[in-house]
């Protein structure tokens, strides 16, 4: 049981106020943000009057008024496309130098995109730019750039802080080393060197002229003339920290059982000020595991315990419930993950077919050149499994969006009946399943059909595999299994091996989002039909891919209204049975009236399973 770790973490705590511990450092601007109307700043800081800041907009763009981190901080203010601007200061380059604030962004910046915190008008010289930049995957939270056009390249920075919090930033810089630190909540969190000393001239809190717009509640915005020191940078975090709320759990981790080799995502979601956090397996801290997430990937035997996340605030701290996670020693099972039928009653709209698993991602049909969405082109006449089948003419194909079933899989089935009529590309390839997109890392998937006669199942990093491709209609299955030193990548024709390999891919597989019928949106449209497409979770046996449904046979669909469960089919010459045990191979009976579709029958208690006999 891992322990409730509850109470106070021992600190150095300053008796002081927040606004008499900055003082006592002598900053040039101390901009405490407590106006309740009107556009001017009031400037603490030596300067005084002469360094007075001005609101964009009080009315829309900078909302005044709003809670701070901490009592201590009294309010804040909201930058909603707004900004402030901070007058020329008249000190020239400053070689030793600190600005602090506390910020609680609210968004991120988009790939390639900056957030200013503060940026001096235009770019030259010794103009300091302090930004945001896109998030880093890991750790948590946006890169920052303490950029000045001389001096060389610009230092980056990459603290682990979370949206929707509140934290100290500090970032100093001392002339006489050229080092730029930074610090997150009294702590130091890296160093970089810049070889100029930036110089306050005109410039905006929040944006870059009209740019760059900050998406954050500021508070505290300080300009020192002096390189904070460690300590000092601790006692005004500790000043403010005093009156800071414990955490609180919003949402708890949950455990799960898995198979070695998979992958598992701890997750929790707290809601305080400066948060921090561990990680816990059974009761011993995890080494780096200081996120609000904690990720598995691959799971191994050694995995499974009991996990918990501590939140703290440096005050206090508090403990999440236990998420037991339990690692299998077991075979896998597979599991059927995504399921296109093309039968008629999958019809959603004049655009989607439903897919036949609950929750993963519906078929949209997309028509060429334009690559609008176009109305299902079924073909009732020639399906192979159920009463339909997609029928592709080179022009419309069908578009399966990026499902998280088909990431990060370490091994899979897919599975389909196919039939090659022609090929609308110039260079002879028609598209069967594509990955979607044009340069595809190790994992994903492509099957083709090719104008001079073969078939090329393309996994990339992995080889190829081919062989003649059937005329008519044929069923086409291909597994593949990432686990090393076996022979794990199979192409099936009709229920044969027709080609087979050992591939050596490390880690998941990744599908990704996917097209039948053409390679992407734009080239190699197959003419010809597809029915019955199948992804399973695991790479299925030569016995399981011979099970698999053959041409003709019936699908059993059911819809409940009440109590009142209604089954229905599509081809002719079954009879609807059921059973109230599996394990009983002698109990299944026939339905009252079951000869033709659709039944209707009451939903009682227990378990009943309902399965089409063709006589």
């Amino acid at each position: 049981m891992v322990p409730l770790l509850m109470g106070t973490i021992p600190v150095q705590v300053s008796a002081a106020s927040y606004e008499t511990e900055v003082l006592a450092d002598s900053p040039l601007v101390y901009y405490r943000l407590e106006e309740s109307q009107g556009t001017a700043v009031l400037n603490l800081g030596t300067l005084g009057a002469a360094a007075e800041g001005t609101y964009s907009d009080t009315t829309t763009d900078v909302l005044l008024g709003k809670d701070s981190a901490s009592a201590a901080l009294g309010k804040a203010v909201r930058l909603d496309f707004g900004s402030i601007r901070v007058p020329d200061l008249g000190q020239g380059p400053l070689d030793q130098f600190s600005i602090e604030l506390w910020i609680n962004r609210q968004s991120d910046p988009a790939p390639g995109a900056f957030f200013a915190i503060y940026a001096g008008d235009g770019f030259s010289g010794n103009t300091l730019h302090f930004n945001l930049k896109e998030p880093s995957a890991t750790p948590a939270g946006p890169q920052l750039e303490f950029a000045i056009p001389a001096g060389g390249a610009h230092p980056q920075f990459f603290p682990m802080w979370p949206t929707n919090e509140w934290h100290q930033l500090v970032v100093t810089r001392d002339g006489t080393t050229s080092a730029v630190r930074v610090y997150l909540d009294g702590r130091f969190v890296s160093e970089g060197t810049k070889g100029a000393a930036p110089e306050f001239l005109d410039g905006t809190i929040g944006a870059w002229g009209s740019t760059r717009n900050l998406d954050a509640l500021i508070d505290e915005v300080a300009i020192y003339p002096v390189v904070l020191a460690e300590d000092r940078i601790a006692a005004h975090f500790n000043a403010a920290k005093l009156a800071l709320d414990p955490p609180e759990i919003v949402s708890q981790p949950v455990g799960a059982t898995v198979f070695p080799g998979d992958h598992i995502t701890l997750t929790t979601a707290a809601r305080g000020q400066a948060l921090g956090y561990q990680w816990f397996k059974d009761s011993v801290a995890i080494a780096g595991a200081t996120s609000y997430s904690y990720t598995i990937d691959p799971v191994t035997a050694t995995d499974g315990g009991t996990y918990a996340l501590q939140v703290s605030n440096l005050v206090r701290s508090v403990m999440t419930t236990n998420a037991v996670v339990t690692v299998s020693g077991g075979a896998k099972p597979i599991s059927l993950i995504s399921h296109l039928t093309f039968d008629t009653d999958t019809v959603v709209n004049t655009t989607e077919l439903r897919n036949a698993v609950a929750g993963r991602a519906n078929g949209v049909f997309l028509q060429a050149p334009s690559f609008g969405r176009a109305a299902p082109t079924l073909s009732t006449a020639d399906a192979k499994v159920g009463d339909g089948a997609m029928a592709l003419d080179g022009n419309t194909f069908l578009q399966l969006f990026d499902d998280a079933a088909l990431n990060n899989l370490q091994a899979y089935t897919f599975a389909a009946w196919v039939k090659v009529d022609g090929f609308d590309d110039p260079s002879g390839v028609a598209s069967i399943f594509s990955y979607d997109g044009d340069a595809p890392p190790n994992g994903k998937l492509q099957v083709s059909a090719y104008a001079d006669g073969h078939l090329s199942v393309n996994t990339y990093g992995d080889g190829v595999f081919e062989a003649p491709t059937p005329t008519g209609w044929f069923h086409l299955a291909f597994t593949h299994d990432s686990s090393p030193g076996v022979t794990n990548a199979v192409l099936y024709l009709n229920g044969v091996v027709a080609a087979q390999g050992t591939a050596n891919l490390p880690g998941n597989l990744a599908i990704g989002g996917t097209t039948l019928g053409s390679f992407g949106w734009a080239t190699r449209r197959l003419i010809g039909s597809l029915d019955d497409v199948r992804f399973y979770d695991g790479a299925l046996t030569a016995a399981a891919i011979a099970a698999l449904p053959p041409a003709g046979s019936a699908t059993l669909g059911f819809s409940r209204s009440g109590n009142q469960l209604t089954l229905s089919w599509t081809a002719a010459g079954y009879k609807l049975q059921q059973s109230a045990d599996l394990g009983s191979p002698s109990g299944w009976t026939d339905v009252a009236n079951g000869g033709t579709s659709p039944v209707t029958v009451a939903a009682g208690t227990g378990n009943k399973f309902y399965r089409l006999l063709k006589p």
